[in-house]
């Protein structure tokens, strides 16, 4: 493989692992608890509002198991 490949690969790993970190510290959960999906950046116009409203959605989604 190229080596910017390898670079774009190994940044969204560590990515995930923040993401997965970030999850288990707010939630309270084991990170071997749950699995990440998929990663989606918020548009920059995203109002402070829409995004606590998705971070309940998600919230909600990891409690209800």
């Amino acid at each position: 493989m190229e080596k910017a490949i390898l670079e774009g690969l190994l940044e969204e790993e560590k990515l995930v692992a923040i993401v997965a970190a970030a999850i288990a510290a707010f939630s309270g959960m084991e990170p071997s608890d749950f699995y990440i999906r998929s990663i989606k950046r918020f548009p920059s116009h995203t109002t402070i509002w829409s995004m606590i409203g998705r971070g309940e959605q998600v919230f909600s989604r990891l409690t209800s198991y």
